[in-house]
């Protein structure tokens, strides 16, 4: 099987994963064991991807392609109504905290899923805007899991 570049995919005996940083329409890396290490040592998937890059090019390899995923980033506000909403729509994301652990991922996933979306675990705009149109209609129809509603808005900016 080759790459997107033309090579050859390496032959490996080990464990090996597709990495999606930016949701399903971002870029893709295939990672094995070696990629373990380094997040163990650093539990964050870009710094992980950007020592395994690196290490790549200083061993001759080539350059990544570009590919954009989907524009935009939530802030921490936004993530934490996103958690807030998905516990109040039955998916688990513990205490809203505005961190995007595994619980988090796990319970987009599972979201993503029943809603028919690519599962990416990723926390985009658009899956954002989804989940607010969800929760309105849940809370409209009364089948929320208790909590008060979260707050979708950008906090105002103090001056």
């Amino acid at each position: 099987m080759l790459t997107q570049s033309g090579s050859a995919l390496p032959e490996v005996n080990g464990r090996a994963a597709i990495v999606l940083p930016q949701g399903w329409q971002g870029p893709a890396f295939m990672v094995f064991d070696n990629f373990d290490v380094v997040m163990r040592w650093n539990r964050s998937v870009n710094y992980a991807l950007a020592v395994a890059q690196m290490a790549q090019e200083l061993a001759g390899g080539g350059a990544l392609a570009a590919q954009a995923g989907e524009a935009g980033a939530l802030s921490t506000a936004q993530v934490i109504a996103l958690q807030q909403a998905l516990n109040e729509l039955g998916f688990d994301t513990g205490t809203p905290d505005g961190l995007l652990g595994p619980r988090t991922q796990s319970a987009i996933r599972r979201y993503q899923v029943v809603h028919g979306l690519p599962a990416d675990g990723y926390p985009a705009p658009s899956l954002l805007a989804h989940v607010e149109q969800a929760h309105a209609a849940a809370a409209a129809a009364g089948t929320l899991i208790g909590a008060p509603a979260p707050t979708f808005a950008e906090p105002a900016s103090q001056p």
